[in-house]
């Protein structure tokens, strides 16, 4: 979700101690068709009832499209024994658009990359965003007190975790030809031979576990933070990645990501079966918000620190002290302010005042990542392949603001 609050706050309460494992080898395989899947996948499985609504895109550089978002689709995993819920976000005017399935980072949802999702279709594109299970939203009531135990366990991320974010995937992709049937503005606008899968942080990994899987996956666009709450890099293999990818790393002004930048060149290097491209933006330097700040931020939020009170045993069990159920409407009736940036769902949830608006240019590191897949998309889903050629041409770009971002290919 960008260099947002809620990621500073997360790494200063968590310390992100984990380290997922790294991305599994991506072997040879056969790559099946929608097509010849759809007979096997049953449609009925797609519940809910449907909200739509036009979405007012304020980012700079958005396209000429107007957004439409549908929330409140579930798509049933009967063997798994759940529900997943879709969130789309599409072009409202009539057209054959590409498809993104889209993977959050945990903790959060795939409301809190709704910025993304709508900049994307008002560039024609349709983005199909599953929520997955290690997402807050489905594990806690808004306004409850979260405690610090529960925020590490749903951070945390595995082998297991990972199979599982994939298969969620999988299941939305397998699902896209039914989405028409019960969501009217998307007929006759979904090209299901042109797909793109993305993802941040955790998200990345699921999503680039999947690359291989469908010949129609033409794409996948990767966005990586800082070294620490990032899964390893350096063990997965990339030689046999065949899918052209777009690997997008930011720095945030505080933590370092020039190992992580080396390790991922190399990796780069060593794969030279397709086309690999990896944009860094860098802002200035900031300093470290001190204990102080952190606990002004966390004046009057919902995160517990101590998590566990002995005392409580004896008193009246509380209501809140109950199973939490999952809300059906959580995501799909909250207010969007147009001017939010990415997280924004999650910091509501967890109650923390971010005290100041977002400084040291993180709006404009945002929008400059946001733009800069916009050459790589239109290359490899379009066919349109001139701005990428004229970014390559110029390879980095200061701003006034201090900003720089540049791009390298390693084709």
């Amino acid at each position: 979700m960008s260099n947002s609050k809620t990621t500073i706050i997360l790494i200063l309460l968590l310390g992100f101690l984990f380290c997922p494992p790294g991305l599994r080898k991506v072997h040879a395989q056969s790559e099946p068709t929608l097509q010849s899947q759809k007979a096997s996948f049953d449609y009925s499985l797609l519940t809910g009832s449907v909200e739509t609504r036009i979405e007012s895109v304020d980012i700079d550089g958005h396209g000429p499209y107007t957004v439409e978002v549908a929330s409140g689709l579930n798509l049933l995993d009967k063997k798994r024994g759940k529900r997943i819920e879709l969130e789309a976000s599409y072009p409202k005017e009539a057209g054959l658009y590409p498809i993104i399935v889209f993977s959050h980072a945990p903790v959060a949802s795939a409301r809190d990359y709704r910025p993304f999702a709508a900049f994307w279709s008002s560039h024609g594109y349709i983005c199909v965003s599953p929520t997955h299970d290690d997402a807050l939203v489905r594990n806690s009531k808004k306004g409850e007190r979260i405690s610090l135990l529960k925020l590490i366990k749903l951070a945390r991320v595995d082998e297991k975790s990972l199979a599982e974010r994939s298969r969620d995937l999988e299941l939305a992709i397998l699902s896209l030809p039914g989405l028409p049937g019960k969501i009217d503005g998307l007929a006759d606008k979904m090209d299901f031979s042109k797909i793109a899968l993305a993802g941040h942080h955790a998200g990345a990994y699921s999503a680039q576990r999947l690359s291989g899987a469908y010949k129609q996956i033409k794409a996948q666009l990767l966005f990586m933070g800082t070294n620490k709450g990032l899964p390893s890099i350096g063990k997965q293999d990339w030689s046999s990645v065949t899918t052209p990818t777009l690997v997008v790393s930011f720095f945030d002004g505080i933590r370092s990501v020039d190992g992580q930048r080396d390790r991922l060149r190399k990796l780069l290097k060593e794969a030279h079966r397709t086309d690999l491209y990896m944009v860094t933006i860098d802002g200035e330097k900031r300093k470290r918000p001190g204990p102080r700040k952190v606990r002004r931020i966390l004046k009057n939020s919902n995160i517990d620190l101590i998590g566990i009170h002995p005392l409580a045993l004896f008193g009246k069990r509380k209501e809140s002290a109950k199973p939490t159920e999952l809300n059906d409407k959580s995501i799909s009736t909250s207010d969007f302010d147009h001017n939010e940036m990415p997280g924004a769902e999650l910091v509501d949830r967890l109650g923390v005042n971010p005290l100041d608006k977002r400084g040291g240019g993180e709006r404009e590191r945002f929008e400059f990542a946001m733009a800069s897949t916009l050459p790589f998309l239109d290359a490899y889903l379009k066919e349109e392949k001139g701005a990428l050629a004229a970014m390559l041409q110029d390879r980095g770009k200061v701003e006034e603001n201090g900003i720089k971002i540049e791009i390298e290919s390693f084709n």
